[in-house]
């Protein structure tokens, strides 16, 4: 039987190839728009997985949201997303919160891929791996299994 720590390492190593080939993907798909709308009820349903400092009058409670939609941005794979069921971004809406986050980026004049926007779901983007919020394993795997449904 194989050791933890080197089981760990291989699932590590497998993560790290999971995102890159999701974020190619992506890349490939987004087009002119810069993001993949995923609210297409003929597909299924992905998922973010984080912490949430405020959760519904509990502390440091864990959420499900639903991906809105997805993009890459920076060589960061980003989403939109809402912890309400019932949310449906229209393309405007998608639009105006790729401006504000955009908008905070850019700040000093440049992307910084390094910030990070908790637990606004509905009004910015956030990246899925690096912040402190994301359940990266949980969110990229929800992500894989249904992308390549969305062209």
């Amino acid at each position: 039987m194989k050791s933890i720590k080197k089981l760990n390492a291989e699932i590590s190593d497998t993560l790290t190839q999971l995102y890159y080939s999701v974020l190619d993907y992506i890349e490939k798909n987004q087009k002119e728009k810069g993001y993949i709308n995923a609210q297409n009820g003929e597909n299924d349903t992905m998922y973010f997985y984080a912490y949430n400092d405020y959760n519904f009058g509990e502390e440091n409670g864990l959420v499900e949201g639903r991906i809105c939609a997805i993009r890459v941005k920076g060589g960061d794979i980003q989403i939109l997303g809402t912890i309400h069921n019932n949310l449906v971004f229209t393309e405007n809406d998608i639009e105006n919160a790729t401006k504000l986050t955009d908008n905070i980026d850019n700040a000093n004049g440049e992307y910084n891929p390094y910030l990070t926007i908790n637990g606004e779901w509905e009004d910015n983007w956030q990246d899925i791996h690096g912040g402190d919020t994301i359940i990266y394993a949980q969110t990229l795997m929800s992500i894989a299994e249904s992308i390549e449904q969305y062209k």
